[in-house]
């Protein structure tokens, strides 16, 4: 019964070793397997029996009434080393720290804020997903209209670049002819025959040239802009429309993101809150993958009405004025039509939405006196003699504007070019001859 009790003992000792603290572990020196801490060897015959590779050290194994003391095995475990790992509670502080950074990036990121935007109008108003999202985007656009009408009344500096750039055209052209035209007469009366009429028709354009170049371009374009300002009026500056379009954008950008993740994700209640023929929300009217359409022809319909609106929009944006420019605007209805058949209905309701906000925009600020941009696309009929008149009264205001103000940024020449083409228009002239007195005399 000796050694069975001891075989007892031994069995309750490994299973309180294996269970205990750190004080009271204890590991068995076994090749390969585990750390090799030192082992201590345990006798079932007595102090006297030594089995062999063991030492003279052992002991032995303590009965079932016999309790074995934890300092020895204490002892022989190893104290700590700088290769540890780290304690729980540095590891459940580093956890918490980043889980902390990363809730804070999850709830500031433009999508997160997004959804959140969308799910708080959606569950404030009670209102069904199909009209939840346009009073949501009727809501931001509200909160955003002051903003917009400034950018509406400083897009006019567009329609302002756009007449500058034309009207300085039409000035280095009658700089030119004048000069050209006073060139060949003055070197036509020193001379005569083929060989003068030959000199004088390349002085001419020489002279010409040079006259036009005296003006320079972007100079000559800068300060036409500034007298068409004058003319107007004080206008907001250019820095309200960037502005609005830096803030416009992205917000657009990252609601869009945030719908298309939530009908990917189908968010609760996308997917049955729909309207009309489009119930599901979540469903674009083509599936690039497969080519179906779950709606059939009927889904083609949000898509035209949003390419309707958008053309209805560049009518009155400012960049209609540049025919370059407008054509590309229209131009862009097509890409737009084909991206839109690829997103959710829910997608598709927002752009539609914003659309028409913006087309809400423009019939605002086209009825408030104040907000009013000057219509030169329908100054007057194009081509008709009142139309003529008014370009040739506003030329000839420019030229003499321009005169004083080349004469007091120190550039006699272009100065005297631009009196010169407006006697060339208006003979005799007398604020045009008196200046140009004035100018040859200093």
């Amino acid at each position: 019964m000796g050694p069975l009790r001891g075989l007892g003992g031994l069995a309750r000792w490994a299973a309180r070793a294996q269970l205990g603290g750190a004080g009271t572990e204890a590991s068995c020196l076994v090749p390969g397997l585990g750390p090799a801490f030192p082992g201590r060897h345990y006798s079932t015959s007595g102090p006297a029996a030594v089995f062999p590779g063991s030492t003279d050290d052992s002991q032995p194994i303590p009965g079932s009434d016999q309790a074995i003391s934890p300092q020895p095995l204490a002892a022989d475990l190893p104290g700590p080393s700088p290769s540890s790992p780290v304690d729980a509670a540095d590891a459940l502080g580093i956890a918490a720290h980043t889980s902390l950074e990363d809730s804070f990036a999850l709830f500031f990121s433009p999508t997160q804020l997004g959804v959140q935007l969308w799910e708080g109008v959606h569950t404030a108003t009670g209102l069904p997903w199909w009209a939840s999202i346009p009073a949501a985007t009727v809501a931001v656009r509200g909160l955003l209209l002051p903003l917009s009408l400034k950018a509406y009344a400083a897009s006019s500096q567009i329609a302002l670049l756009h007449r500058a750039v034309g009207l300085s055209r039409s000035i280095s052209e009658a700089v030119e002819s004048t000069a050209s035209s006073a060139s060949a007469e003055a070197a036509s009366a020193k001379k005569d025959g083929d060989e003068a009429a030959a000199s004088t028709s390349g002085s001419g354009r020489g002279a010409g040239k040079a006259a036009a170049a005296s003006l320079g371009r972007v100079e000559l374009v800068r300060r036409v802009m500034a007298q068409l300002r004058e003319a107007q009026g004080p206008t907001p500056s250019f820095g309200w429309y960037l502005g609005n379009a830096a803030v416009q954008v992205p917000l657009a950008m990252a609601l869009t993101q945030a719908m298309r993740r939530m009908s990917e994700g189908l968010w609760p209640g996308l997917v049955n809150e729909g309207a009309l023929y489009f119930g599901d929300l979540t469903a674009p009217p083509v599936y690039l993958q497969t080519w179906s359409t779950p709606y059939g022809t009927a889904g083609a319909i949000l898509p035209l009405a949003l390419v309707l609106v958008y053309l209805s929009g560049t009518d009155r944006a400012a960049g209609a004025t540049s025919p370059g420019i407008f054509s590309a605007l229209k131009l862009l209805c097509l890409p737009l039509y084909v991206v839109a058949l690829l997103q959710p209905h829910a997608v598709l309701l927002y752009w539609l939405s914003l659309a028409a906000t913006q087309v809400g925009v423009y019939e605002l600020g086209s009825r408030v006196p104040a907000l009013q941009r000057p219509d030169l696309k329908k100054a007057g009929a194009e081509g008709s003699e009142s139309d003529d008149d008014a370009k040739a009264e506003s030329l000839d205001d420019l030229l003499l504007g321009l005169s004083e103000a080349y004469s007091k940024a120190g550039n006699a020449g272009a100065a005297r070019a631009c009196l010169l083409a407006l006697l060339t228009r208006q003979p005799g002239l007398a604020a045009a001859e008196e200046r140009l007195r004035q100018l040859e005399g200093k």
